[in-house]
């Protein structure tokens, strides 16, 4: 099941960025959450997006039902 929307929700500089993701049937919901943006071991928005996107065993560990009223509406 390929992940084809990613949303980015964040604040400023240094603080955690959580990356929100579903998939375009509104079926699957997560998101991968670091402390800091420092944190981030994958470097770069495209690894992550990549990772999340190519690996369903890590996907599957990211998975929360409860992230899908960030898509609300959109």
């Amino acid at each position: 099941m390929p992940i084809l929307s990613l949303r980015i929700r964040g604040m400023g500089h240094g603080a955690a960025r959580p990356l929100y993701f579903r998939d375009d049937e509104r079926t699957v919901f997560g998101v991968l959450r670091f402390e800091r943006a420092k944190d981030n071991p994958y470097r770069t928005f495209a690894s992550v997006t990549r990772n999340i996107m190519s690996d369903s065993d890590f996907r599957l560990t990211l998975l929360d039902e409860a992230t899908k009223r960030v898509w609300k509406g959109r």
